[in-house]
């Protein structure tokens, strides 16, 4: 499931989240020098996650964690770092299967 779409800026990416419960626009992912190689903001600068660059069989992408007091449990994504037809990252919710691992959705 679809759950942000973002645009690439200078420091990382600009969009927005979206969920049945969650809407947040202005959703930057900044740069980081250390730690995560992103960290994950909203509108008011508050910490929303952070993000891991990895890659894998196809190719590379941005492991997200989001996490904040208005979650009831993490959740985590996936954004790949090549854009869709439309322009756009997208932030793919992964739900977690039985056995700790995650399925993208």
């Amino acid at each position: 499931m679809i759950i942000g779409r973002f645009e690439k800026h200078e420091s990382g990416f600009l969009g927005s989240l979206e969920t049945l419960t969650i809407h947040v626009n202005s959703v930057r992912f900044i740069r980081q020098e250390k730690g995560a190689d992103y960290s994950l903001r909203g509108p008011d600068d508050g910490e929303l996650g952070a993000a891991w660059r990895k890659s894998g069989e196809w190719g590379d992408y941005l492991s997200v964690k989001l996490d904040c007091p208005s979650l009831l449990a993490p959740i985590n994504a996936t954004m790949k770092l090549s854009a869709a037809d439309d322009g756009f990252y997208l932030l793919r919710w992964n739900r977690r299967n039985g056995k700790g691992n995650s399925e993208s959705e």
